[in-house]
């Protein structure tokens, strides 16, 4: 599904790094949030601050559309087509070796808590009963409502039968247009969850493992 590595061979790639994008909120008042959009290799030797590079920010308001993203997003796609071919805007080389050999730097996914899904106009916590980006679970105090409860974890779970495993079936669910939905980068894999917001985002962990001891029980 991605436009740059799906025809490639992987003797292709051994001179492509791959790269991600991480967007989240940081306080600039007491009670305000700006949004910071950075990047970086997948895999890294060092610290954050030698290795994560800042690429924009905005200022997020209530109710404000995905507009005011819009400018930061559709500069950095321009940037990684560039970065792809290991040159930058002006044509120069980013790295190259003594022998050479080019590098080049590849996106391939964004990590990020699941806050941001609804940020970038994907299913979410927020909307209620469907807010599964990949599945039709339910989330609803009553029966008749959580007609696919997301608390089951047994293997016999009805939200199981919903899972979202065809690329167009997934952008159709797509809630409000954004400039990363919009790339011609995204796809059902693009938006990951980074393992630590896993963790320890509403207790997810407490509800599987307690839905797994019991079950197994």
């Amino acid at each position: 599904l991605h436009p740059i590595l799906k025809e490639k061979e992987p003797e292709q790639l051994q001179t492509s790094i791959p790269i991600i994008v991480h967007e989240d909120a940081a306080p600039y008042g007491k009670k305000r949030s700006v949004n910071l959009v950075q990047w970086g290799p997948l895999e890294v030797y060092g610290s954050d601050m030698e290795s994560r590079f800042v690429h924009h920010a905005y200022i997020h308001k209530q109710g404000d559309s995905a507009e005011t993203a819009r400018a930061g997003w559709e500069l950095l796609w321009k940037e990684f087509d560039h970065m792809a071919d290991g040159c930058d805007r002006d044509g120069n080389y980013i790295a190259k070796d003594h022998d050479g050999t080019i590098w080049k730097f590849v996106f391939t996914f964004v990590e990020n808590d699941f806050d941001m899904d609804k940020e970038h106009g994907l299913p979410n916590c927020a909307m209620g009963i469907s807010f599964c980006r990949h599945c039709k679970a339910t989330n609803r105090r009553s029966q008749w409502e959580n007609v696919r409860p997301m608390s089951d974890l047994t293997q016999t779970a009805k939200w199981r039968e919903s899972l979202i495993t065809d690329n167009d079936a997934f952008k159709r669910r797509i809630v409000r247009p954004h400039p990363l939905t919009a790339s011609k980068y995204f796809n059902m894999y693009t938006c990951r969850s980074d393992t630590m917001h896993c963790n320890d985002h509403h207790g997810v962990w407490s509800s599987i493992i307690g839905s797994v001891l019991c079950y197994l029980i």
